[in-house]
């Protein structure tokens, strides 16, 4: 089954403060799609692989879902602060 990706823009003077602030929000309907696109493409986009993080800690920390399950990146947790954590 391939995962539905939903596109949302935020709203202007939403009550969340995000260093994503102005980018849109993405949802995902599985929650390894968002594990996939939102953590372990932008660690392999540089030099890293994700053999050497704990994507699962990583996801834990980073990875929510709201009352329609539908899977995003928290706005109030720095992603690559994370990230830095919890390599192996």
């Amino acid at each position: 089954m391939d995962a539905i990706v939903i596109y949302v823009s935020e709203r202007e003077g939403s009550e969340k403060l995000s260093k994503r602030k102005g980018k849109t929000k993405m949802f995902y309907s599985t929650k390894d799609e968002a594990i996939e696109r939102e953590i372990i493409t932008p660690i392999e986009n540089g030099e890293a692989t994700r053999e050497e993080y704990d994507i699962d800690a990583i996801a834990e920390a980073v990875i929510d879902s709201d009352d329609r399950n539908r899977y995003y990146i928290r706005e109030d947790v720095d992603f690559w602060d994370v990230v830095a954590d919890n390599q192996i």
